[in-house]
């Protein structure tokens, strides 16, 4: 049983820098005075400040704003400067303002309205460090608020004896141009389902299903406008998807989906149940299809693969998208099932150069149950992005679902930290090197996590391999864990020279072949990477070759087993307990981990 996790923080900022027409709604350089932020409150039973035009130039112009902080008081809020800035549905607000201090400190920022119940629609804490710098914020509004502020709090106690300098504050508002509201069936695949939505859908949500029948069924959303990337800013895609009346089991690719560009296509009949795009193919960018279970990777030119790029061809096929596979990352927990549920959907790609974009990617169930990402490398079959596409499989399904889709430019996604859960090891055959002496005696009745080879008394080695089914990764924080039992049958090792050689290894390019059968045995020869491991027995010779004698070893792209193609070398000596102690016939606790 294989027990394993790896940590990674996460550390995600939501700033934007608009690239869209703009109207300022809010702007002050202080160059006639504080103006509208006169109308600030302080608490003056708890906090002193004086407040004052600093002409000295500090920031961007001569003006900037100042305040002095003697008693911040209890709380942020005991010293505030408020502006009126009311919100309009479907708008984006852009907030931009410079600041420095004289010592490091922390302010607060918002979107308010003027009076309780204080509803919040952005809440930052801007640190304000010596340098001068400048923070822009970003939100989107849902509903109308006539009375909203704009609101800067100064106080508490930790700014105590401190002065800051505002300066060129400035709010801007612009459409949100960010929801994918154009949703239609995709040419190819618009014969088995109807579109569901309507005009009362909401901007961002599209919908398709009806009975279930076999065959690709094909939803398309166009983005507001076309998005280019750059080395600075990423296309972004986030929302979420739902399956409707199934789970998907071990499926072959139950759903596929792409981010795409595709020219000369435009949306016909919106917003009824025949709404459809005008264009087949011609799409480039790139395609994913996660796996589900233990079933087939999607597979096509080019081989077998998880992510697809797409070079002016069909998005969804393996076979006519001119592309071919760019990653094979599988689903987590390991063999983790689509099931039926909501999963919460992001895509980013950004430009490393000319001919190269990097992808991230993620689907994961509400509940975490099934978890899907990855970055990856990829060709640069497009720079620029204007549709998303989904298409479902396979699976009894009755409707599909997306919702609060989102396209827009800005930083790349962090991809969330996927998740573990111990598993047996089960895919049990005969190594390669070492496979000719005893056949192997698993079948399908075998418990998972079992595996045997056994047969006549004959000399030489014989070699059983188990394959962890996935590439696992371990960290500082978190070893990757191997335990269970092994057994020996038939006789006692008394001073034999290494009766047992085993490893622990990464092997690309292998696979197993015939399982469950006699000749069950993996592909691939030498090319393993990491740790072997000779105990010795009794008063016999410790295990010698390249580099001298060891009891564990170092592999490194070479022969497990063997001291002298491994190409690494020993790096301990540790004998067995009690002191020359002889293997015998009988079952061993078991367990290597490496960090």
């Amino acid at each position: 049983m294989v027990k394993y996790l790896k940590l990674l923080t996460l550390l995600t900022v939501w700033l934007f820098s608009s690239l869209y027409a703009q109207d300022v709604i809010l702007s002050d350089e202080f160059d006639d005075g504080d103006g509208q932020w006169a109308g600030g409150w302080i608490d003056a039973s708890t906090a002193v400040v004086t407040v004052s035009i600093d002409t000295n130039s500090v920031l961007s112009g001569k003006n900037s704003y100042l305040l002095d902080v003697t008693t911040g008081g209890p709380d942020t809020w005991r010293i505030q400067r408020n502006a009126n800035c009311p919100l309009l549905a479907g708008k984006m607000y852009t907030v931009s303002f410079e600041a420095v201090a004289d010592k490091d400190m922390t302010i607060n920022i918002m979107m308010e309205i003027v009076g309780d119940p204080y509803t919040k629609r952005l809440v930052e804490w801007p640190e304000v460090t010596t340098t001068p710098q400048t923070f822009t914020y970003t939100l989107i509004a849902t509903e109308d608020v006539s009375n909203n502020q704009f609101k800067m709090f100064f106080g508490g106690p930790d700014n105590n004896n401190y002065k800051i300098w505002v300066d060129n504050i400035v709010v801007t508002e612009e459409d949100d141009l960010g929801p994918v509201s154009q949703w239609g069936l995709v040419q190819e695949y618009k014969s088995l389902w109807p579109i569901l939505n309507d005009a009362t859908t909401p901007a961002g949500n599209g919908s398709m299903g009806g009975d279930v029948v076999s065959g690709w069924k094909g939803l398309q959303g166009g983005f507001s406008q076309d998005l280019t990337i750059s080395a600075e800013n990423a296309v972004v895609v986030t929302g979420q998807v739902e399956f409707v009346g199934a789970n998907a089991g071990t499926a072959y690719t139950p759903i596929r989906y792409a981010i795409t560009y595709q020219d000369s296509s435009d949306l016909l009949y919106a917003a009824t149940d025949s709404a459809q795009w005008s264009r087949s193919g011609h799409h480039s960018g790139y395609g994913f299809h996660p796996r589900t279970g233990a079933g087939t990777m999607s597979n096509g030119n080019g081989g077998a693969g998880t992510v697809w790029t797409i070079s002016d061809g069909n998005w969804a096929s393996t076979w006519s998208n001119n592309g071919g596979p760019a990653s094979a990352a599988l689903q987590a927990p390991r063999n983790a099932e689509l099931i039926e549920g909501t999963y919460n959907f992001a895509i980013s790609v950004h430009a490393i150069d000319d001919t190269t974009n990097e992808v991230r990617w993620y689907m994961i169930e509400e509940n975490n149950k099934y978890w899907f990402g990855g970055v990856t490398k990829a060709a640069a079959t497009t720079k620029t992005f204007n549709s998303v596409e989904f298409g479902v499989n396979e699976v009894e399904y009755t409707q599909f679902n997306v919702v609060g889709m989102r396209a827009e430019l800005g930083a790349p996604i962090d991809v969330p930290e996927a998740p573990w859960q111990s598993y047996y090891v089960d895919q049990w055959g005969l190594a390669k090197e070492y496979s000719s002496l005893w056949p192997m005696l698993n079948d399908s009745t075998t418990l998972v996590g079992d595996g045997s080879m056994g047969g006549d008394v004959v000399s030489g080695w014989k070699g059983l391999q188990g394959g962890l089914g996935q590439p696992v990764e371990f960290s500082t924080e978190k070893a990757v864990i191997v335990e269970g039992q092994i057994e020996f049958v038939g006789a006692n090792a008394g001073t034999a020279y290494t009766p047992i050689r085993y490893a622990f290894t990464y092997q690309d390019s292998s696979s197993l072949m015939y399982q469950y059968t006699d000749s069950a045995q993996w592909s691939g020869t030498g090319h393993h990477y990491g740790y072997g491991f000779h105990p010795r027995t009794g008063a016999g010779t410790m295990s010698n070759g390249n580099g001298g004698a060891g009891t564990v070893w170092t592999i490194n792209n070479g022969n497990w087993a063997s001291t002298w193609s491994n190409n690494g070398g020993p790096v301990s000596a540790a004998l067995q307990a009690p002191r020359n102690a002889e293997l015998i016939e009988g079952t061993y606790d078991f367990a290597i981990s490496v960090h």
